[in-house]
C-alpha cells in the first residue's frame, strides 16, 4: 500500500518536473517519510519531494521494516535534482493540500 501511496504522490506532481527552468544541482540533507509525503529539508528550507523520488522509496522501506515503524528519517542524502517554485506549478503549492512553496525534483542521487 505505501508503494501504491508513494506511486500516487508522484504521479500527481510528476507534471511540475518537466517545467522546471535551471539546471539541476546536488542537494545534501535529510528525507522524512511519513503517511502521505515525502520531504526533503535542504540548508533548513522544507521542500516537497517529487519526481524521481522512487530511487529512494526502497531505502526508506528496509528502514522502515528495521525501526518497525512507517514514518522514517534518511540523514544525509546526496540528490541531483532540481527546485521547482509555485509559480512553475500554475501558482499551486506542492504536496498534500498544497503545503509546500517549492518541491525538489529528484533526477537522481549522488
Amino acid at each position: 500500500m505505501e508503494k501504491i501511496l508513494l506511486a500516487g504522490c508522484i504521479l500527481l506532481a510528476g507534471a511540475c518536473f518537466h517545467k522546471a527552468q535551471a539546471d539541476a544541482e546536488q542537494m545534501k540533507g535529510s528525507v522524512h517519510f511519513s503517511f502521505e509525503r515525502a520531504e526533503f529539508v535542504y540548508q533548513n528550507q522544507a521542500y516537497y519531494l517529487t519526481g524521481n523520488s522512487r530511487l529512494l522509496a526502497d531505502e526508506a522501506a528496509r528502514v522502515r521494516a528495521g525501526q518497525n515503524a512507517y514514518n522514517v528519517t534518511l540523514n544525509d542524502v546526496c540528490i541531483n535534482g532540481r527546485i521547482l517554485t509555485k509559480a512553475q506549478n500554475n501558482g499551486n503549492g506542492f504536496g498534500p493540500l498544497g503545503r509546500y512553496n517549492q518541491a525538489v525534483a529528484v533526477e537522481s542521487l549522488c
